[in-house]
């Protein structure tokens, strides 16, 4: 990495959410888990989700905009504080409810993973806007499919 000590430990620490991008394997999936709390907050209120989840887009555009310029990649794996405000977007004013939060996790993983319309297209935007609108519109398709889904089966 090409960045001074300071910026290197600040923006790594942000940008891995506090490592969690580091996990050997699924790092996505291991950013995701490490968001949980976060995201119990998120599920609260709808304030405090909308809250959380502009802050992390806050931290997250210049954390990962400097660790992937640092790494010279695109979208780095270990870069998983997009996973955060997907995550935390997806479990919005649920409640909190265990059952609603890991049905968020689930649909929000698969949404992050199966990439559609426009998630896929977002990927192409410029620098860290791309390393993170694709979770947030992932995010957004976990929201409303957790709340159809306990709409349609009450839990």
């Amino acid at each position: 990495m090409n960045e001074t000590r300071e910026t290197s430990f600040l923006f790594r620490t942000l940008a891995t959410f506090g490592g969690a991008g580091y996990f050997p394997f699924a790092p996505g999936t291991a950013g995701s888990i490490a968001a949980l709390p976060l995201a119990w907050l998120a599920a609260v209120s709808p304030f405090s989700g909308i809250a959380i989840a502009v802050i992390l887009s806050a931290l997250a555009i210049p954390s990962a905009n400097a660790f992937s310029e640092a790494k010279g990649e695109i979208d780095p794996k270990e870069v998983v504080i997009d996973e955060a405000v997907g995550m935390t977007i997806s479990c919005i004013g649920l409640g909190t409810n265990f059952y609603h939060i890991i049905a968020a996790f689930f649909f929000f993983r698969f949404f992050d993973v199966l990439k559609p319309t426009p998630c896929r297209q977002l990927e192409y935007l410029p620098g860290a806007w791309g390393i993170l609108m694709d979770d947030v519109a992932a995010g957004i398709y976990s929201l409303a499919s957790t709340y159809i889904l306990f709409w349609l089966l009450p839990v």
